[in-house]
């Protein structure tokens, strides 16, 4: 079994909302502003999203060895590009990216 450690960046927009963590389709849990969790998942290629109601992130694809941990960092666009991505780009108001 593999790890993926998740790790919510501080930002005003969404602050009051826990984030949805999806891994290969699957909602996984919800992780709360400036928090971390981990969430176990199998070996091989492994694709993560996160989203809040209708913006999704765009999916992060990685290839995860057996008992290999990962640390994924997610985080809101600037507060008014977040506001302008919400309705026009609801795919750019994340951003995921590894340590």
């Amino acid at each position: 079994m593999s790890e993926i450690i998740l790790k919510r960046k501080p930002a005003y927009f969404g602050a009051a909302r826990k984030m949805k963590v999806w891994i290969n389709g699957d909602c996984v849990g919800r992780v709360g502003i400036g928090k971390e969790q981990s969430f176990p998942t199998s070996s091989g290629e492994v694709e993560i999203k996160v989203s809040m109601d209708w913006c999704k992130s765009k999916p992060y694809k990685l290839q995860l060895e057996q008992g290999e941990t990962i640390k994924i960092f997610a985080e809101t666009q600037f507060f008014l590009i977040a506001m302008f991505s919400t309705f026009f780009r609801p795919s750019a108001l994340f951003r995921l990216s590894a340590s």
